[in-house]
């Protein structure tokens, strides 16, 4: 399958699933995180930057361009724990923790392609 039916296939069962679901969430975080990994751009969920595996007790937060980068507490709002990177590497957004920091770090993802263009997808839910 080439790149556009990939993407027309992705975005048609994302579209069919949003209209199933009551919470858009997980659908629309797993439709950006393989948008992301389509183009070029996908997270590692299990390492940070410098290569080393997560550890669940630890906090990370998600810089564009370079990946999971530990840093000292969890104060910073773009900032979460191994354990709910990993979860998010394994597209189970069952936790608020999970959707809440999946959102931040996709938008923070996304903002690498899109420069300052803006995303619409909120008005959709107005």
């Amino acid at each position: 399958m080439d790149a556009d039916h990939q993407w027309m296939y992705l975005y048609s069962a994302a579209v069919t699933q949003l209209a199933e679901q009551e919470n858009p969430e997980p659908t629309l975080r797993m439709f950006e995180m393989t948008l992301l990994e389509m183009l070029g751009y996908g997270i590692d969920f299990c390492c940070d930057a410098s290569g080393a595996a997560l550890e669940l007790d630890a906090y990370y937060q998600f810089l564009p361009e370079q990946g999971l980068v530990r840093v000292a507490n969890s104060t910073a709002a773009y900032v979460g724990n191994g354990e709910a990177f990993i979860a998010m590497g394994n597209r189970d957004f069952s936790t608020m923790e999970v959707r809440k920091l999946a959102k931040l770090t996709m938008r923070s993802a996304l903002s690498v392609c899109l420069g300052r263009k803006k995303l619409h997808s909120r008005e959709l839910f107005l």
